[in-house]
């Protein structure tokens, strides 16, 4: 008789934790190592939303070759972040600030400097040298 009741409070114990993904053991951060929730790299999924963003007209197809890519979409908003050179063609000073999508790339209390609009996007310049542009 006590089995049933002991085996109905585990239940409803673990049920909420089952749901939240709590008993997952699968990585969702997209910088953590090992796969997404859709079992994909995090390189992979950076490289296929720049191609797409790339091949859709929103960065030049001639974007500098990258390093340690991150890339994030947020409804029309994204952001890239790179270390390797940066974006020079039709590139002007500008006093732009990040969107809400380049905060999540940029470092901490670091600096930006030599802020450009470059056609449609945003570039600038984080204190490691790193690059993150924006729309």
């Amino acid at each position: 008789m006590k089995t049933p009741l002991i085996t109905a409070v585990a239940l409803a114990a673990a049920l909420p934790l089952i749901l939240t993904g709590c008993g997952s053991n699968t990585p969702t951060n997209e910088g953590s190592e090992g796969t997404n929730t859709n079992g994909t790299s995090p390189t992979v999924d950076a490289e296929s939303m720049f191609l797409e963003l790339q091949s859709s007209g929103s960065i030049p197809k001639n974007f500098p070759e990258t390093k340690d890519l991150r890339v994030e979409v947020n409804d029309d908003e994204f952001a890239i972040a790179w270390k390797g050179s940066p974006l020079t063609e039709g590139c002007k000073p500008s006093d732009a600030l990040p969107n809400s999508t380049a905060s999540i790339l940029l470092i901490a209390d670091g600096a930006l400097t030599n802020t450009q609009q470059c056609g449609d996007i945003w570039q600038t310049t984080q204190a490691d040298g790193s690059y993150v542009v924006w729309n």
